[in-house]
């Protein structure tokens, strides 16, 4: 099956585009800059665009100014270079720009070897305005282009993941610690990942507040689930569940003890401790379902 292609895909594409088509109209020289400042911006989340865009200026901004300086001494001098990398990277390291370093030290780079005779003031400048074109671009497209719903990938991430511990709570009598805890693990880290850019991506309602909220509490549901079911993967073999068990997990999902294939008894050690962690599982899966 072949993969579609994603809206980051087309959001790119679109942003490369435009300034590139900018660049032309404005007669600007090199439109590779703005656009590799959109492609390096453009991030799933506006979030994620506008700190990655913010980094990507500073760099410039720091690497424009020293390459500046070191190219009124003499540009493409190779002992220079070399200098003038350890003093832009101690000025990012300083002002604790780390994410920054990477694009200092190729703006830098391109002042001072890249330059081919022309005003290094302008062409320093010319990378700023160029840079803060490209990021603009970004951030608008990501906003304007088919933005991301957070909210509703949280409710259907949320709904899914409460089917799938009913699920597993249920697989639990029948298959033992054969489960996918790391599918588990993944899904519920997908889901606070989430949840915490909500509320960086926009100003939310009311009403979505109270259930991301919610969600949020139901959080530390899933890992509490998830780590009782790791202990009962941890328990070899098949067990038996017992009555009491098989009676809630029957209210919650009509699941019925006659069908158990498992055999041996309810009340021996491994199933005394099996039968522990199922009945704190099913408190976290009646909580999710009743509350």
């Amino acid at each position: 099956m072949i993969p579609k292609i994603g809206m980051r895909n087309i959001k790119t594409a679109t942003a490369v585009f435009l300034c590139v088509a900018t660049s032309n109209a404005l007669g600007m020289e090199y439109p590779f800059y703005a656009a590799i400042a959109a492609v390096i911006s453009m991030k799933t989340s506006m979030a994620n665009s506008f700190k990655v865009g913010k980094n990507r200026m500073m760099g410039t901004a720091v690497g424009a100014l020293t390459g500046l300086l070191f190219a009124l001494i003499q540009p493409g001098n190779a002992i220079l270079c070399g200098i003038g990398m350890v003093v832009l990277i101690y000025i990012c390291n300083v002002l604790k720009w780390n994410d920054s370093v990477t694009i200092a030290g190729i703006v830098f780079m391109a002042i001072m070897v890249n330059m081919d005779g022309k005003n290094p003031f302008e062409y320093s400048i010319s990378r700023l305005i160029d840079t803060f074109m490209g990021i603009s671009i970004a951030l608008t497209v990501n906003y304007m282009l088919f933005p991301y719903n957070y909210y509703g990938s949280i409710i259907k991430r949320h709904g899914e993941l409460s089917k799938k511990m009913i699920s597993m709570a249920s697989d639990t009598t029948r298959f033992g610690g054969h489960m996918d805890l790391d599918g588990l693990r993944k899904e519920i880290s997908k889901l606070e990942s989430q949840v915490d850019a909500f509320s960086k991506e926009r100003r939310p309602q009311k009403h979505e507040i109270e259930k991301i909220d919610s969600v949020r509490a139901d959080l530390s549901i899933f890992k509490e689930a998830c780590t009782h079911l790791a202990a009962i993967a941890c328990i070899p073999g098949k067990l038996n569940i017992s009555e009491s068990n098989a009676k809630r997990l029957e209210g919650i999902c009509g699941f019925k003890g006659a069908h158990l294939e498992n055999k041996g008894s309810a009340n021996d050690e491994a199933g005394i401790v099996f039968n522990y962690h199922l009945g704190r599982v099913l408190d976290c899966v009646e909580e999710l379902v009743f509350s």
